[in-house]
């Protein structure tokens, strides 16, 4: 991704234009790229894939965790020094550990 200053003599910019660039911004970055229809298989692997990761996001949101939880995750996730949350790590390693 192309990173720009001003797009199109405008403040910001978003969407495409003629199927061929997308404007939009990244993590507070204006950003340019090439207009791309993703991938979409849709083999069973996928769904299975898509099925983890939904169960994951699914216990996130049921597990009963309290506010000192959810702390303690993105603590967690500072920790280890990546650009995640906690629900990111947590996803991650549910993921993980159901696919052991």
């Amino acid at each position: 991704m192309a990173k720009v200053k001003d797009p199109l003599f405008s403040l910001s910019a978003s969407g495409q234009i003629a199927k061929t660039l997308v404007y939009g911004d990244w993590k507070g970055i204006d950003v340019v790229r090439k207009y791309v229809i993703p991938a979409n298989p849709n083999t069973s692997g996928q769904q299975t894939q898509r099925g983890y990761f939904g169960a994951a996001v699914e216990d996130w949101h049921t597990d009963g965790l309290t506010a000192i939880d959810v702390s303690a995750w993105n603590l967690y996730a500072l920790a280890l020094k990546v650009a995640q949350s906690g629900f990111n790590v947590f996803v991650k390693l549910k993921n993980h550990l159901v696919q052991l």
